[in-house]
């Protein structure tokens, strides 16, 4: 399924994966990211959501840490490298909000 519109290429894929084992790596979580699609004002847009859990449970054993979700078309993101460094600013503030309100974490 070939498009006008892709422009994917691997140094970006390996952009995000490096940028999402920083993430990991700085914020001692494991991050999911699921990707759908979602519809907004009846025009479909892609739509990231970013769920960071304690690193030693497996993902559904405990609550998460934080989550965040987004899309792309209502915040003028044109390419995934952008999205997902857009994804990890959001979720790193969520994550400090929490700590900051002195939220428990469930760390093993």
């Amino acid at each position: 399924m070939a498009s006008r519109h892709f422009s994917l290429n691997l140094s970006e894929v390996a952009d995000v994966t490096d940028l999402l084992q920083a993430f990991e790596s700085h914020n001692d979580v494991r991050l999911e990211v699921r990707l759908s699609v979602a519809t907004v004002k009846k025009v479909p847009t892609l739509e990231l959501v970013g769920i960071a859990h304690p690193p030693a449970w497996q993902i559904g054993e405990v609550a998460p840490l934080a989550s965040v979700s987004l899309k792309c078309s209502a915040l003028n993101l044109r390419n995934l490298r952008d999205a997902f460094i857009h994804l990890t600013y959001v979720l790193d503030s969520q994550l400090a909000f929490n700590e900051m309100r002195g939220e428990p974490v469930n760390r093993a």
